[in-house]
């Protein structure tokens, strides 16, 4: 009993810990330019109207710039500009959480502090939805505490929850329909069943992939019941069909708006051992992320890649115990919410290109499937009578899981910058440099989210002529410094007829002389 006590206190500790991860340091990191488009369509402006207005060469301060990065109760945009945006703009994330973080912003003010302290919240009340989705599957109090501290200590949910886009609210919106889903399964009534309905209508509103947790749930069903058409078979079509019947309004807008586009599924591709390595990585990031990427040492490489074999290892190892061990079917979910997007994102990537399976965030339904492996295997093994010898093991193996994802959450909770975000990675030490110069100038002709992304970062002194075409530019006169910011190879001709270009750092900023 002693030793239950000293185990539930350690997971308690490791769960504040992992609270605190989601609300340490949000404004530290630069506010990405997935985040400036967060920003955008909580404003209501197009991504036309800012263009229209600011790359124009013209003289523009930052409040120029992040003028379209709020609400304005003083502008004509309502909520309905940011409902037809993103439509138009990013309609595989639907507007729940945008409608959300408009109004969250709205009443407690624009910062990066406030606006990802929303995820924050969101992935703060993942930890007891995860308990709740464990006490369904496995009816264990132990594996559910298992499942909350490993949750807790995600590197893929810390990282999400210190974002402002909606993953951290589709990753609550999975949990909360699988566990009302199995719920109702188990309970078979009307009230069970309408609330399963109202999590679908919720869930697809939140994020336009939570179809396939809702496929997931079909097949679970299907194979449980015997392919027979049951009652609770019935109440799921429903259930299902009537979520459905109320997200018809968000496809009627998509198809109204052709010209939508996938943002983020693009058509790249790799080779099949580059992109191999890279689906198997992600495994790994769920439970450890130390920034490694393609710059870092080979040594910081070689010691991910032993890590990252050690958790395919205990990931194969635990699908071959859910299966063998698995209560109440509960091996059939968790296959169905992992297969279900790996088989759905990878073949279009193996067929016609692409590397939607490699991008994690889309795959959040396999990472949670992946998880609850995990928490059935550690909490299986560290309770069912086994030698000592075994169970030291065992207690070993959960202490380093843990201990790689504590480790993982410090990491990026200290870090200014991260791999996973597509932005330069010295954009802190590239604003620290244009903050030193008296009075600075900035000319782009680059993409103008990342433009905003690096005004986070800089003083109120530095001002922009952002223009689309190098032969639009005039410079004005009366700065102490002129920096060229990720110019393209037009702009960098145009200025070496009249200019020396110093390189500051390489092919991202350079000093005009």
């Amino acid at each position: 009993m002693k030793k239950q006590s000293i185990a539930k206190l350690c997971l308690i500790i490791v769960i504040l810990i992992g609270i605190f991860f989601r609300f340490a340091n949000l404004d530290l990191k630069p506010y990405w330019y997935d985040e400036t488009y967060t920003s955008l369509q909580l404003s209501g402006y197009t991504h036309e109207e800012v263009k229209q207005d600011i790359l124009t060469g013209r003289l523009i301060g930052i409040e120029d710039l992040q003028k379209y990065q709020y609400p304005d109760k003083n502008s004509d945009k309502t909520v309905f500009d940011t409902i037809n945006n993103i439509a138009k703009q990013e309609a595989q994330l639907t507007p729940l959480y945008f409608i959300l973080a408009r109004y969250w912003v709205e009443f407690w003010g624009n910062s990066v502090t406030v606006i990802r302290s929303l995820s924050a919240i969101f992935s703060l009340l993942t930890i007891p939805l995860t308990y709740w989705l464990c006490w369904q599957l496995f009816n264990s109090a132990s594996i559910a505490w298992i499942g909350m501290a490993l949750m807790a200590v995600s590197p893929f949910h810390i990282l999400y929850a210190q974002e402002s886009r909606p993953y951290s609210l589709w990753t609550l919106t999975i949990l909360l329909s699988c566990g009302l889903f199995l719920r109702a399964n188990r309970q078979d009534n009307k009230l069970n069943w309408l609330l399963y309905s109202f999590s679908i209508i919720l869930g697809l509103y939140s994020f336009l992939l939570n179809i396939f947790v809702y496929i997931s749930h079909g097949i679970y069903l299907t194979i449980t019941q015997g392919f027979r058409f049951t009652n609770q078979v019935r109440n799921y079509l429903i259930s299902t069909i009537s979520g459905f019947i109320l997200f018809i309004p968000w496809i009627y807008l998509v198809i109204v708006n052709v010209s939508v586009k996938e943002r983020g599924f693009q058509d790249e591709n790799n080779s099949l051992i580059k992109y191999t390595v890279k689906w198997l990585r992600n495994i790994g990031l769920i439970f450890a992320d130390f920034n490694i990427d393609d710059e870092s040492s080979k040594l910081a490489i070689l010691f991910y890649g032993i890590i990252l074999l050690f958790i395919l290892i205990l990931v194969t190892y635990g699908l071959y115990f859910l299966y063998n061990n698995a209560p109440n079917n509960s091996h059939i979910f968790i296959f169905s919410l992992i297969l279900v997007p790996a088989i759905t994102l990878t073949l279009p990537d193996l067929m016609i290109g692409g590397l939607r399976a490699v991008i994690i965030r889309y795959m959040t339904p396999f990472v949670l499937g992946i998880q609850l492996v995990i928490t059935f295997l550690l909490g299986k093994k560290l309770t069912i009578f086994q030698d000592i010898a075994q169970q030291k093991i065992w207690q070993i193996i959960t202490v380093i899981i843990l201990s790689l994802g504590v480790i993982s959450g410090t990491q990026i909770t200290f870090a200014s910058t991260w791999a996973s975000k597509s932005i330069p990675k010295n954009t802190p030490e590239t604003a620290m440099i244009i903050n030193q110069a008296e009075k600075p100038l900035i000319i782009s002709d680059f993409w103008f989210p990342n433009i905003i992304s690096l005004s986070y970062k800089l003083d109120n002194k530095v001002k922009f002529q952002l223009i689309e075409k190098a032969e639009n530019l005039k410079i004005e006169k009366g700065f102490s410094d002129v920096f060229l910011y990720q110019p393209s190879e037009d702009l960098k001709q145009k200025l070496n007829s009249n200019y020396s270009l110093e390189s500051i750092e390489e092919d991202l900023l350079f000093k005009l002389k």
